[in-house]
C-alpha cells in the first residue's frame, strides 16, 4: 500500500471497528498497516460516507442537521407503558443486554417522562433459548410512533435503482451491526426514546 506521502507500507490485514464521534456511530473497515506513524487515520472515504463536517480552524467535527433525527410529537403527552412481564431466565437475558449496552455507551440511565417496554425477539442463529445472544433487544416504539409527525418525501423506486446499476462506477454493501442504535437523535428528543424494565428507565 502507498501512503499519501508516496511511501510504501505493508498491509497486514483488514479489521472492522466501530467509530463513534459525538452522536455518530458506525462500523468501518480499516486496513492494518505495519509501522504506521499514527494509531488510526480516517480517510476521504470516511468523510464522504459519514457526511461529517470538519472545521480545521477550530478543530471541531460536526454532523449536519440532515443526519440528526428529530422526534416531533407536537402537543401530545408523553407515552408511558408498563414493562412486559418475563420469567426469571428472560429477566436475566434482559439484564445482560442492558448491562452490555451501558458498558458500550449505547444507552445511559435517564429520568424521563417517557417509558416504553422492551421486547426480546428470538434471532435465527441456532443458539439455545437460554443464551442471551439468541435474542435481539427491541424497544416497542409503536405508541411513540403513533404520536410522531414524520416528514413526507418520495422514496426511490426499486425498479429505477436496478435500471441505473449499469451506470454506477462503485457499488458497496454495508452490514450495520445493531444499526437501529446508530442513528443520531436530536439531544432534546433523547428523553423520548427511554425504555423501561423492572429496574426502571
Amino acid at each position: 500500500m502507498i501512503t499519501a506521502q508516496g511511501a510504501k507500507c505493508r498491509n497486514i490485514g483488514v479489521v472492522e471497528l466501530n467509530i463513534r464521534i459525538r452522536e455518530f456511530e458506525k462500523p468501518w473497515l480499516f486496513h492494518v498497516l505495519a509501522d504506521l506513524e499514527y494509531p488510526c487515520i480516517l480517510g476521504i472515504d470516511f468523510i464522504d460516507g459519514s457526511k461529517i463536517i470538519l472545521d480545521f480552524d477550530r478543530k471541531l467535527s460536526a454532523i449536519p442537521d440532515s443526519q440528526i433525527n428529530k422526534i416531533d410529537t407536537g402537543d401530545n403527552p408523553p407515552v408511558v407503558s408498563r414493562p412486559y412481564r418475563y420469567d426469571r431466565v428472560k429477566k436475566e437475558i434482559l439484564d445482560y443486554h442492558v448491562d452490555k449496552m451501558l458498558k458500550e455507551g449505547t444507552i445511559i440511565p435517564i429520568q424521563s417522562p417517557y417509558a416504553l417496554p422492551v421486547v426480546l425477539c428470538r434471532k435465527n442463529n441456532g443458539l439455545l433459548p437460554d443464551n442471551p445472544e439468541a435474542y435481539r433487544f427491541v424497544v416497542n416504539y409503536r405508541k411513540l410512533n403513533a404520536n410522531t409527525k414524520y416528514p413526507r418525501y418520495p422514496l426511490p423506486l426499486i425498479d429505477d435503482l436496478i435500471m441505473n446499476i449499469s451506470l454506477t462506477g462503485i457499488m458497496s454493501a454495508l452490514d450495520l451491526r445493531s444499526g437501529y442504535f446508530q442513528m443520531a437523535v436530536n439531544p432534546s428528543d433523547i428523553v423520548k426514546t427511554a425504555f423501561v424494565t423492572k429496574n426502571g428507565t
